[in-house]
């Protein structure tokens, strides 16, 4: 299940992905990470060998694009930060690791 959570409230988001039991991928702000959400159901977990959720920050700036213009449009398509994907219910896979 692929997951693009409002960015002003993520904290329900994760906790659902959390307990879903699915493999859910989930597009976040990456500057989040001091907040108590990441600190409590992120960070403690993320990428252990024997865990269930992966992180992968993304390089430069998400564009986001329209059914007009699937690539990203040149003006106002990216958040003013870093996104991070988080990938919950799939096993460890060396390819998915952070570098």
């Amino acid at each position: 299940m692929w997951c693009n959570p409002p960015f002003s409230d993520l904290t329900p988001w994760v906790e659902k992905a959390w307990v879903s039991r699915a493999v859910v991928v989930m597009l976040i702000p990456a500057n989040r990470t001091e907040q108590g959400f990441w600190q409590e159901m992120v960070e403690p977990y993320r990428d252990r060998l024997d865990g269930l959720l992966r992180t992968r920050f993304l390089r430069g700036r998400t564009q986001f694009g329209t059914p007009e213009t699937p690539d990203g449009a040149k003006w106002n398509s990216s958040p003013p930060f870093g996104c991070v994907l988080l990938q919950w219910g799939t096993p460890w896979r060396p390819d998915w690791a952070p570098r």
